[in-house]
């Protein structure tokens, strides 16, 4: 007997909540609307700072580190409902607690077992390139 079943990736379904919360995902630390079907980075966006425009910045180079967004988690997400053993890791001790919380309301709307990880002391800055504003 043949049996089919369809289910939505729950990366998906992660990634949409971590937006409707107010953050942005990221592949690699570059802002992204589409996840990658293994997990995602959580930027939160910060005032933008003025972008300096020269002869760097037409060669697709930045002449200082400017950035958007700090990168403050990650997450490796199971590929099926099956595997709900999700891992998010937190860059940044000063953003433990929020990413908790976030990660707390997720694991209870979707019924998931979520370890987070203090990866490193300080947040990451948002990957970008010139052409990417």
């Amino acid at each position: 007997m043949n049996q089919v079943s369809c289910s939505e990736n729950p990366v998906l379904l992660a990634a949409k909540y971590v937006r409707e919360q107010g953050y942005a995902i990221a592949n690699s630390g570059i802002r992204t609307e589409k996840p990658w079907s293994s997990g995602f980075g959580i930027l939160k966006d910060m005032p933008r700072q003025p972008v300096k425009k020269g002869l760097l910045f037409r060669l697709g180079l930045r002449e200082s580190p400017v950035y958007r967004a700090l990168y403050i988690g990650d997450m490796d997400v199971g590929s099926s409902l099956a595997d709900f053993q999700w891992n998010c890791r937190v860059y940044g001790r000063e953003y433990i607690k929020e990413i908790t919380n976030l990660m707390t309301s997720l694991a209870e709307k979707n019924n998931a077992k979520i370890r987070i990880v203090l990866q490193d002391e300080e947040p990451r800055k948002e990957l970008f390139s010139s052409d990417g504003d």
